[in-house]
This record gives C-alpha cells, sequence and structure tokens, in this order.
C-alpha cells in the first residue's frame, strides 16, 4: 500500500489538539491546565515532605540530613485532633476543654508541636519545642522549687533500691543521663503511641543527635522537655550557670549546679521515640550503651557505623 505524506496543517492540527487550543477572540494558545496531584498527595514536594488529605508537614531545614533518613514522606499523622489540643493549650491554656493549672500553663513556655507522626516502623515522630527537665538532679534534692520534683518516674533496679526507691540514688540524674519527659501522667499519649516510661529514642536538633531514654512523665497538655544531659549533648550547653562543689566532701567531690538558665529551645526540636523499646536489664553503668544501641539499630545515624541486625517496631 502506498502511503501517504502529512501536510504541514495535518500535523499542527495533531499538536493543537494534543497540546492545547487556540482562543478565537484572542487568538493565543491555551494550554491544558496542569495535572492535580491526587487529594493528600504532593506532585512536587521534596521527599521527607507528609501530605495528608488536611495536614502538610516539613521537618526543620537544619536537620534535613538527619530526617531525611526517616521515611517521612510515608509517615502518618497519629492524631491531628490530639495534636492540635497542644495548640488550644499555647493560645488559650486549655486541654480538653478544661483550664489547665496556673503551674502548667502552656501560654509561658508554648509546646508548639508541629508534628505529631507515626513513621512506617512504627516508632514516634514529635516536632516541638525543647524546654529543661531537672527532676532528679542535685539541683532538685538540694535546692528546687515548686516545679520540680526529687523523683523520676523511671527508677533504677539496682540493689541498693529493692526494698526503698525513694533515695536519690534510685532516680535518674538528669544532669548525667540524656533523658525526656514525655505526657504520660495522663494515658492518652502512651495509648495513642504505644510509648512508655523506660523506652528509648533520639533527640535531633540542627546536625546532631543524642540517644535518649523516657525517664519521666510531665503533664497531659506538655511535650518537648529533657534533662540537662540532653542538651549538653546536643551542643547546647547543660545550662548551669553557677556550680558549687559537693559540701559534704569539701569541695573534693563532683561540681554541682546550683542555679540553672531555665530558657526553653523554643521550636524545630525533633523527638524520635521507639515504642515498646524499654530493656529490663537497664542500669546506671549500662544506660547510655543501651540507648546508643537502640538507635543505631533503628535508625542509621551518622556515627552508628554498620548495623548487625535492624528491629522491626511494628
Amino acid at each position: 500500500m502506498r502511503s501517504v505524506p502529512y501536510s504541514r496543517v495535518a500535523i499542527l492540527t495533531v499538536i493543537l489538539l494534543v497540546v492545547g487550543r487556540t482562543d478565537h477572540a484572542s487568538g493565543q494558545l491555551q494550554l491544558p491546565p496542569p495535572p492535580k496531584a491526587p487529594e493528600g498527595q504532593c506532585l512536587n514536594c521534596p521527599p521527607d515532605i507528609v501530605t495528608t488529605p488536611s495536614f502538610i508537614y516539613s521537618p526543620p531545614p537544619a536537620s534535613a540530613s538527619l530526617t531525611s533518613l526517616l521515611q517521612l514522606q510515608a509517615a502518618q499523622p497519629v492524631s491531628e485532633e490530639y495534636r492540635s489540643q497542644f495548640d488550644a493549650c499555647d493560645q488559650a491554656d486549655v486541654f480538653r476543654g478544661e483550664a489547665v493549672a496556673r503551674i502548667h500553663r502552656c501560654s509561658r513556655d508554648p509546646n508548639r508541636v508541629k508534628a505529631l507522626l507515626r513513621l512506617p516502623d512504627g516508632s514516634t515522630y514529635v516536632e516541638a519545642k525543647m524546654s529543661l527537665d531537672l527532676d532528679g538532679t542535685w539541683w532538685a534534692w538540694n535546692v528546687g522549687n515548686d516545679s520540680t520534683q526529687r523523683a523520676t518516674s523511671f527508677e533504677w533496679r539496682i540493689p541498693a533500691c529493692r526494698r526503698d526507691r525513694s533515695g536519690q540514688e534510685c532516680q535518674v540524674n538528669g544532669a548525667a543521663y540524656p533523658y525526656v519527659v514525655l505526657p504520660c501522667t495522663a494515658k492518652e499519649f502512651g495509648n495513642k503511641t504505644g510509648v512508655h516510661v523506660g523506652d528509648f529514642g533520639v533527640v535531633i536538633y540542627g546536625d546532631k543527635w543524642v540517644a535518649v531514654f523516657v525517664a519521666d512523665c510531665g503533664p497531659k497538655n506538655k511535650i518537648g522537655e529533657a534533662s540537662p544531659a540532653t542538651f549538653r549533648a546536643l551542643g547546647l550547653g547543660d545550662r548551669c550557670r553557677l556550680l558549687t562543689g559537693d559540701l559534704r566532701t569539701a569541695g573534693r567531690g563532683p561540681l554541682n549546679c546550683t542555679k540553672y538558665n531555665l530558657n526553653s529551645i523554643p521550636d524545630s526540636v525533633v523527638y524520635v521515640l521507639f515504642p515498646d523499646s524499654k530493656d529490663l536489664s537497664m542500669t546506671p553503668s549500662n544506660a547510655k550503651a543501651l540507648a546508643q544501641e537502640t538507635a543505631c539499630r533503628n535508625i542509621d545515624l551518622p556515627g552508628c557505623g554498620p548495623r548487625a541486625h535492624i528491629r522491626t517496631l511494628k
């Protein structure tokens, strides 16, 4: 069969049908509208942006080198309704419709919970502020104030504490151990995330990270507290303004802090928490090593080295 050559007019007609059409009034070519993303998705978003039908989240740019390891693009909100309660407390000192106690008001130190997500491996991701928790420290036992407690919710399981866990040696000294505080005086956070006292995690600020464990519980309306050792490990100093020697050893003992800078890191702090990761063998001597091991087993963080085993949290 003999082929029939296409004319230039025919070719132009096909192009116009595919690419667009001409507005006869203006003589201009009208292109078809750009493709729309399916509901809850973003066609041109960076790979670490979380999108759902009612939620778009982008992590702190300064932490991109670390948050890029977390598969955030596949994360899902734990509960936006629950997260919004922290916003309400920041704005009006109300949580779940009830006014919060004066000592626990959020407006003085806003939570700024920008994200509360469940990562693909089942771990919990929170972006919020970071304030200083001094429970369990030498300061709490020897100076203290109305907002500080001597005891921590996590207590060491050591021989000296078998009969009585109320002593100072049974509490977690936040000046020595990187730990975080969760709103676990109420059960809602634990029920929604599976994270409880004793579980491990990671705190990220800028391009630094530190392995932590949950050592204390705070009020239900507050998220984003950590120990002085956590601040120090992130390059923020331990917030101590005045040191003194232990008077019982005439200054020959360890230096202790008698005055702290209580200013919070206002936002952009990332907490990644591993549910059901508590290790009953944890003691004061191995706590830091266990926290580091758990962090590196779950996230391929800089400085971890090769991972021999990857734990599935689901």
